[in-house]
């Protein structure tokens, strides 16, 4: 009768084996072993692959995208044109460099539409959206390249909540809280020089979605290629919260419990890159699709500890 109940047991662990992470499938072979079940073949701990796609073919790249466009039909960025800065000044498209800057001093109170910022002043919060930027890539006449994402980078001060001075804390003051909420990159219209969008929805994305710090790389809806003098765009916007505090506090000194000063200046580095497979280079040999397109050349690699399922019962 015990006999029978532990050949039960064993057999209910074989069927759940399968669906078992690598560490319980671990322990559950000791189980196994310990009641004198001795399988044919092990089953594997993980699901190993090997690809045999030749070296140097299909090259996966971060290219820059830098800032072409600043504004639409012809308004600029209107209250925050200074704000806005690359490697050729403040207001002005990018040269050579595909970091951009956005620095909103303490003594610049934040509006709520930067076109039209006579009666959109925000000096209770402090919120701020600058929108009307276009990235692009360069012309790139020596590769072929399809679309594979978008990636996103942002750096900010200061980093934490802060609070007005004493004295302009109460009724009708206002609050200066600072980066309370986090800065966010948004994004629309992702496109191959006159493409559909690329993005999974129309209008403003959060950007985050793309952040370069998240595991995995955020979708697009289609993977085009890349072939010039066509060049990649995105339209970018950028909102957050600014210190200003109330219309006597201007350019107050913040500074924490500890005792550290806090910059009173809103000031934010980003960039936009694209993520590209180099099909075809001129330069540096031709090249074939990415190993994603190419089934034949991925296989299981047979598991040191056997077949994927316990066999031989």
């Amino acid at each position: 009768m015990e006999a029978t109940k532990m050949n039960a047991d064993i057999a209910k662990v074989l069927r759940l084996f399968p669906l078992l992470d690598p560490e319980r499938k671990s322990k559950a072979l000791v189980w196994l072993r310990d009641r004198g079940y001795e399988p044919v073949t092990e089953p594997p701990i993980e699901q190993d692959y090997i690809n045999r796609s030749g070296p140097g073919t299909g090259k996966l790249l971060r290219i820059p995208m830098f800032l072409e466009i600043l504004g639409a039909s012809g308004q600029g960025l209107g209250y925050y044109n200074n704000s806005v800065i690359t490697d050729s000044g403040a207001g002005s498209a990018a040269s050579n460099n595909a970091a951009t800057i956005i620095n909103i001093p303490s003594t610049t109170l934040s509006v709520l539409n930067q076109n039209n910022s006579t009666v959109s002043t925000d000096a209770i919060f402090g919120h701020f959206t600058i929108t009307g930027m276009t990235f692009s890539t360069r012309q790139t006449p020596w590769a072929e390249m399809r679309v594979l994402g978008i990636e996103t980078s942002l750096n900010y001060a200061p980093a934490q909540p802060c609070l007005p001075a004493p004295a302009d804390v109460g009724d009708n003051k206002a609050l200066g809280i600072g980066f309370a909420n986090p800065p966010r990159i948004l994004l629309k219209n992702y496109r191959v020089s006159g493409s559909a969008n690329l993005f999974l929805q129309d209008g403003y994305i959060d950007g985050t979605f793309f952040d370069v710090d998240r595991y995995m790389l955020g979708g697009l809806r289609a993977y085009p290629k890349l072939t010039s003098p066509k060049t990649l765009k995105v339209d970018v916007a950028v909102s957050g919260e600014h210190y200003h505090g109330s219309v006597a506090a201007l350019g107050t000194q913040l500074i924490l419990t500890d005792g550290t000063n806090v910059p009173t200046a809103t000031t934010l580095t980003f960039s936009v890159s694209a993520i590209v497979d180099v099909l075809d280079d001129m330069d540096y040999g031709e090249s074939k699709e990415g190993p994603y397109s190419r089934g034949i050349n991925l296989e299981r690699k047979p598991p040191e500890s056997g077949q994927a399922f316990i066999i031989g019962e």
